[in-house]
């Protein structure tokens, strides 16, 4: 578990990071999609939390590099190191979204502009969740890294917190939700991040090398599942059944939710990252 503790920083990087992008796509749907021009300026002023989020990300991953101007020099090999690539996607991304947020929000671009902006920004944002998945998968030398579980359990990140947050930000701006089809979403995902959760962990059993075998690597991994998914699986609950009543909900339960299904996905992250181990080295 040493490993988890010391890669914190990046655990709150990475999960913060995938948060806020997932939640940028669902507000700039809710944003595109209406008509209400005071129903999107209730939008783009709930949108300043992402930033915040994205602020406190970046501002962790700097404890990693053990000071914040040696950001810069993780950037001298981008289209080289997956770690530059990713550095440079998220400056991009953050940069991107964080101009049309301000431009939409003081309302001085044209509505069609502003809207083919937003598509730009979703997929600056959608490049960066791909290049943050191959600063992992891609190291032959972690074989516990370098497999299909990597990106697919990042992604899911995204496909879990985004909806809770997205529902959270949106119903308070007055946004009609789609309740059905939320809820069927929010279950299926849990559901099959779980799976991937249990071929991973059978995937472990097959990974060894003349000193490790995967499956020893992180014996408290179970019971973290199960602390993981009672986060997720609760949040997930609270979320659905605030937002499937007839009365407006408190929105201190659906801020509750999102911190549930959020520290589940830390836990999460947590596991990845405590499953470091290099090929033929401790």
């Amino acid at each position: 578990m040493n490993n988890g503790w010391h890669e914190l920083p990046l655990v709150f990087f990475t999960v913060l990071s995938q948060c806020v992008v997932g939640t940028f796509i669902i507000l700039v749907y809710g944003w595109f999609s209406n008509n209400n021009s005071l129903v999107r300026k209730k939008i783009l002023t709930r949108m300043f939390i992402l930033w915040i989020m994205m602020s406190v990300a970046f501002a962790a991953s700097t404890f990693h590099l053990g000071s914040p101007f040696r950001a810069l020099n993780a950037l001298n090999r981008i289209g080289y190191s997956a770690l530059s690539n990713e550095i440079a996607a998220g400056s991009a991304f953050f940069g991107i979204a964080g101009l049309w947020w301000l431009t939409s929000w003081i309302n001085i671009l044209p509505l069609k502009l502003a809207k083919f902006f937003s598509l730009v920004a979703v997929i600056s944002g959608l490049l960066f969740l791909y290049l943050i998945t191959k600063v992992y998968s891609s190291v032959p030398t972690i074989p516990t890294w370098n497999n299909v579980f990597t990106p697919l359990s990042f992604y899911m990140t995204s496909l879990i917190v985004s909806p809770v947050l997205g529902a959270m930000l949106l119903q308070s701006s007055g946004v009609e939700l789609k309740k059905n089809i939320l809820h069927i979403f929010m279950v299926l995902v849990v559901f099959l991040s779980l799976m991937i959760t249990l071929l991973q962990w059978h995937d472990l059993s097959l990974i060894s090398t003349t000193l490790h075998r995967g499956s020893e690597i992180l014996p408290e991994f179970p019971w973290l599942v199960g602390l993981k998914y009672s986060f997720i699986i609760f949040g997930v609950y609270l979320c659905i059944f605030f937002i499937s009543i007839r009365v407006s909900p408190n929105p201190a339960w659906l801020f509750l939710s999102c911190i549930m299904v959020f520290f589940g996905e830390i836990v999460g992250r947590f596991i990845f990252y405590s499953l470091h181990f290099t090929v033929g080295l401790v």
